[in-house]
C-alpha cells in the first residue's frame, strides 16, 4: 500500500508482505520501486517514509531508504518501530 499523509506532502510505503516461497526473487523490491515511483508522480510529495521493524529494516536500506528513529516494543514487546526516510540511489 502506499497513501498520501494528512500534510500532503509525504508519501507512506506500508505492508509489503511477500510470501516466504517467493522471498529472494526480487518480487519485494520490484513492487517497493513501483509504488515509490507512484509516490514521485503525485505532485507535491516531498518525501517517502516507511515504519517497518527490525526483522525488516535492512531490506529497505538496500532500497535507499535511511533509519531515522527507533521505537522500542512500538508494534509489540521484541518489536520495535523503525522509520525510515528515501534517500534514493
Amino acid at each position: 500500500m502506499c497513501i498520501r499523509d494528512r500534510d500532503k506532502a509525504s508519501g507512506k510505503i506500508s505492508w509489503d508482505i511477500i510470501h516466504p516461497q517467493y522471498q529472494g526473487k526480487s518480487l519485494g523490491a520490484q513492487l517497493l520501486k513501483y509504488r515509490i515511483e507512484i509516490l514521485k508522480s503525485i505532485d507535491g510529495i516531498q518525501k517517502i517514509t516507511v515504519r517497518t521493524s527490525q526483522l525488516a529494516y535492512k531490506f529497505y536500506e538496500k532500497q535507499g531508504f535511511t533509519l531515522k528513529e527507533i521505537q522500542r516494543d512500538y508494534w509489540a514487546k521484541g518489536f520495535d518501530m523503525y522509520s525510515m526516510e528515501y534517500n534514493g540511489h
